[in-house]
């Protein structure tokens, strides 16, 4: 895939994340440094964990892995 290809299907991913939190502000979905990452694929990944296992991005371990490895920098 190329990156526009990934950046529409992370969009879709990130609607249907905040579709199944509904919470009021976007502040408590997204970490704070989520928007600092280009890496669609690796943000895709992060948003279908935490779908599938119920839990915020911040919860999941790819999301955490990542950090370590410096890609929300």
């Amino acid at each position: 895939m190329n990156n526009q290809e990934d950046y529409d299907l992370y969009v879709m991913s990130e609607i249907a994340y905040k579709d199944k939190y509904k919470l009021d502000s976007e502040d408590e979905l997204f970490p704070d440094n989520w928007y600092s990452s280009k890496n669609y694929k690796v943000k895709i990944e992060i948003i279908a964990e935490a779908i599938e296992k119920n839990i915020l991005i911040e919860e999941t371990d790819r999301y955490k892995e990542s950090v370590i490895k410096g890609m929300f920098d």
